[in-house]
């Protein structure tokens, strides 16, 4: 609070724009209220009216922002914009002036690189948007399989909204809609953004960095509907880009077997598939020896064995041979082999429990490079 309206050398500074009144001593001891009325950031107009005992000649300095490209005052004074980003209006101020600051919220893409190359987030004036998986009921389009539509911003046609029940968290809450797709393209849904202070607010997943489609790169499972060979009691993806949530079969049971599987609703070519170990428990966790990598090639078609994991250690039914959670191993094809579904099969571990088994799986990728 102290940060958001303050006093230097030359009057007042507005750092802030939240509603609300501070009353603040300019450095020579003069009191000032400032007085602060806005929606922002649902709405880019901010008023500042100033409350003075007597005419008072000081400069008030206001904020714009980095984001902001396109602003206005009013009424139009000699203001100068500084290389600091403050607006400074200097004048002869008495009680009950007031100037008026529009700011132009508009959408903004940023493109990823690095760990986020094939991704971008959105931003809409000062805020961080994300997507958040309670919000993408009745889409059409998973939460896992969902891409922003295009790297064009117009493309996207980011459209603001007053934010459903239960989102109504700050004055003039939205959500942001915008044009997404599957990974592969071929079929766009309109989505709900939410800013970031908000996402996850449910206890959904939530991402900033949303992915691009079309990417040659890009795990084609993503796009897919997951499976495994009993339910277990961890219950999170294993095709959500993220190798450290991970699902088991864990059911208090032996298995001489055990799979993770993602189906896709199209057939795609691949070149390359891999698992990502879940995580090692005291009584299980992993498979026995090498696991396979399986596919069907058509929708309901036998499964045909492509190959096992050969990078993968030598465990046992008690020793997993070190295992780090999140661990990827990998199976290279010859040449790319057209699947609808993959799966990842073997022997699960007992660890010290030798009346059950189970395995665990982070992540089942498949890649056409």
């Amino acid at each position: 609070p102290t940060f958001a309206v303050t006093a230097d050398a030359e009057g007042a500074v507005v750092n802030l724009f939240d509603e609300g009144v501070a009353r603040l001593a300019l450095r020579d001891g003069t009191p000032v209220a400032v007085r602060t009325t806005t929606r922002y950031p649902a709405d880019g107009l901010v008023r500042v009216a100033l409350e003075v005992k007597e005419p008072k000649t000081f400069a008030l300095k206001l904020r714009v922002p980095a984001w902001c490209a396109e602003w206005s005052l009013e009424p139009k004074a000699d203001a100068k914009l500084g290389p600091d980003g403050y607006l400074t209006v200097r004048r002869t101020w008495q009680s009950g002036d007031a100037v008026e600051l529009r700011l132009k919220l508009e959408p903004r893409l940023i493109l990823g690189d690095h760990l986020n190359a094939g991704k971008a987030a959105l931003c809409y004036g000062p805020l961080v948007l994300a997507a958040d998986e309670s919000l993408m009921a009745g889409s059409g389009l998973s939460y896992n399989a969902a891409a922003l539509a295009s790297p064009d911003l117009a493309a996207l046609n980011v459209v603001p909204e007053p934010a459903p029940e239960g989102w109504r968290t700050w004055t003039g809450a939205q959500v942001f809609r915008v044009c997404a797709s599957n990974r592969r393209g071929s079929s766009q849904a309109r989505v709900g953004l939410v800013p970031f202070a908000d996402a996850g607010a449910t206890g959904a997943k939530y991402k900033v960095w949303i992915p691009l489609p079309g990417k040659p790169s890009s795990n084609v499972l993503l796009d897919g509907s997951e499976s495994r060979s009993r339910p277990g009691n961890r219950n999170e993806s294993i095709n959500d880009d993220d190798r450290f949530s991970f699902a088991v079969t864990y059911d208090g049971k032996p298995a001489a077997e055990d799979w993770f599987c993602v189906a896709l609703d199209a057939p795609a070519e691949v070149r390359r598939i891999g698992y990502a170990h879940g995580k090692s428990f005291h009584d299980g966790g992993w498979f026995v020896g090498k696991p396979r990598i399986e596919v069907q090639k058509e929708g309901g078609a036998a499964w045909e064995t492509l190959g096992t994991l050969g990078d993968y250690p030598d465990t046992t039914a008690t020793d997993d041979k070190n295992l780090a959670q999140g661990q990827l191993f990998t199976l290279a094809l010859p040449q790319p082999v057209r699947v609808r579904a993959v799966r990842v099969i073997g022997v699960p571990a007992s660890g010290d429990n030798s009346g059950q088994a189970f395995a665990s799986c982070g992540e089942l990728q498949a890649f056409a490079e």
